[in-house]
């Protein structure tokens, strides 16, 4: 290898090591900040059920309307939808979300999945202001 191959690697290294302290630090800094933490679950416009949000949590909710069925799956710090009937599946494609103000939404099935906080926004640190 040449220097200037070393060099990048040793950069891209550094910033991959940046990012995921970055995140660290962040998320860190949300649950200073915040009192309480919670997962948000709604269907047919109405609260199902609110949970606090906490790191050793794991829980399955399952979720039944008239329009289908949701299962949503608490863990690791965050939510995830991990199983719905309906046609498209979008909310399953959302993935883990594990921060204040991030939802997982199935507009078929009418449910929502929101993780709430009482952060205070000015203080919240995101990747563009720092």
């Amino acid at each position: 290898m040449k220097k200037v191959d070393i060099i990048v690697l040793v950069i891209i290294l550094v910033a991959v090591v940046g990012l995921f302290g970055f995140n660290k630090y962040k998320r860190d800094y949300v649950e200073k900040n915040s009192s309480e933490i919670y997962v948000d679950i709604y269907a047919n416009q109405e609260l199902y059920k609110s949970i606090p949000l906490t790191d050793k949590l794991e829980e399955v909710t399952e979720i039944e309307t008239p329009l289908g069925k949701n299962i949503v799956k608490i863990h690791d710090g965050g939510v995830e939808m991990i199983e719905a009937d309906c046609n498209d599946s979008i909310c399953e494609k959302t993935g883990f979300i594990n921060e204040v103000g991030q939802m997982i939404v199935c507009l078929p099935h009418e449910v929502l999945v929101e993780i709430r906080g009482d952060i205070n926004v000015e203080d919240k640190i995101d990747e563009v202001s720092n």
